[in-house]
């Protein structure tokens, strides 16, 4: 087990690992070996042939399965990591504290990040998004969702012109879209 130094991992995510991992002490992450895919490696031999001649290189190729910790940076998924992928039901500890540099979030990255589950209960916080009884800490962290939650006042007029280009297209094909649809059902 791994307890991550600085912040605590929140009780809700603790709560669904010990569900799997009964003896998990509290605020840490199970860190468990297991076995990875097998996957082929290819090399080459240098050999002599048995009647003599001139040594050559032979390609051979052995497939392996390795045994051990998932512990290096290629889990670490990072906002880029997740453009396009879908983590559809498998389970993740998500880490959406703001940066320790003192930078905020963005919120293209929050938003890939966070839609990229096919379901909120397979989504558990790291830790929590503030520390306990800090309300200035936690009034940051809401100022912050908040900003990237509100749009743009330029990306606000703009979707707003599109919806009244969109409803003035509506009224004025209202007629060519039923009969388009009339057609397409019959």
């Amino acid at each position: 087990f791994v307890r991550p130094v600085g912040t605590a991992v929140s009780h809700v995510a603790w709560q669904t690992l010990r569900a799997k991992f009964p003896s998990l002490p509290e605020g840490c992450v199970p860190v468990t070996p297991r076995w990875t895919e097998t996957f082929a490696v290819q090399y080459f031999v240098k050999q002599r042939p048995a009647g003599g001649g001139l040594e050559k290189e032979v390609k051979c190729s052995m497939n392996v399965r390795r045994f051990g910790m998932d512990m290096s940076d290629a889990y670490a998924v990072t906002d880029y990591y997740c453009q396009g992928v879908s983590f559809k039901l498998d389970a993740w500890l998500a880490h959406l504290n703001l940066p320790p540099t003192g930078g905020g979030l963005q919120r293209a990255a929050v938003f890939v990040v966070l839609t990229r589950w096919g379901a909120w209960e397979h989504v558990a916080l790291l830790c929590p998004l503030w520390p306990a009884g800090d309300a200035a800490a936690r009034d940051k962290v809401i100022d912050q969702f908040h900003e990237l939650a509100c749009l743009e006042p330029d990306l606000r007029i703009e979707l707003t012109r599109l919806n009244g280009v969109a409803e003035q297209a509506k009224a004025k094909f209202a007629d060519q879209w039923r009969r388009a649809v009339d057609a397409a059902v019959r």
